[in-house]
């Protein structure tokens, strides 16, 4: 569920065309997960808002209901995770992901 909204939200923000890209590497017993598109990118008052409840700004312009980056959020931090964002206007978006390692997880509880 995770990275379907991913990118579909990447899919939106490049209705002319572009380029995704999806890479995951360790990074300190963590599962370093990264989503960037070469959209059309968003300003820091709407990028500061995207994981807030019924909050929708599609670049293609169609009403969204506002709820897959929440749902994203959500899910992220159920497994000991954390999402940032990182947008410019024109520029395209980058979401990084933190996920504990399966081995990690287990030892530490989570």
């Amino acid at each position: 569920m995770i990275f379907l909204n991913l990118v579909q939200n990447a899919h939106h923000a490049m209705p002319g065309g572009g380029t995704l890209t999806a890479s995951v590497r360790e990074d300190e017993g963590r599962a370093l997960i990264e989503i960037a598109d070469t959209g059309m990118g968003m300003e820091a008052e709407f990028a500061a808002r995207i994981f807030d409840p019924f909050f929708s700004r599609r670049a293609d312009g169609v009403a969204g209901t506002g709820l897959g980056l929440t749902i994203v959020k959500n899910f992220v931090e159920r497994m000991a995770g954390d999402i940032r964002v990182d947008s410019k206007p024109g520029s395209g978006t980058r979401f990084l992901i933190r996920l504990p390692l399966a081995e990690n997880a287990w030892e530490n509880g989570e």
